[in-house]
């Protein structure tokens, strides 16, 4: 399986992630939501998954937020959306989070090395 990890955080707890995550990935019927509560931290998880014609094969993205004391961490996976017997992927993994990155960098996110 191919898959690409990028994690950002923030300091401010004031950013409104859900309307750009659905605004990235798709309305509400192609994107599952579930909020957790665990020790005074606050995380939704969102996946999305797309097939797309071109590679014929399914990509899955899943984002992990998490609102604690010190901010928002988010978790951008995407996987799948390979074909054929070499596992081509044409960057179709990279490509899915590019946008949600780029979004999240604009809203004052860091990217996590």
């Amino acid at each position: 399986m191919h898959m690409k990890h990028i994690k950002l955080h923030s300091s401010s707890l004031k950013t409104n992630i859900r309307s750009m995550i659905v605004n990235e990935l798709g309305d509400k019927e192609e994107l599952f939501e579930k909020n957790i509560t665990y020790h005074n931290h606050f995380v939704t998880i969102y996946v999305y998954e797309e097939y797309f014609f071109r590679i014929n094969s399914t990509l899955s993205v899943t984002v992990i937020v998490e609102q604690g004391e010190n901010g928002l961490i988010v978790d951008l996976i995407s996987s799948g959306a390979k074909i054929g017997l070499g596992d081509l992927t044409y960057g179709a993994e990279k490509a899915a989070l590019k946008p949600l990155v780029e979004k999240l960098v604009e809203f004052g996110f860091e990217i996590d090395e």
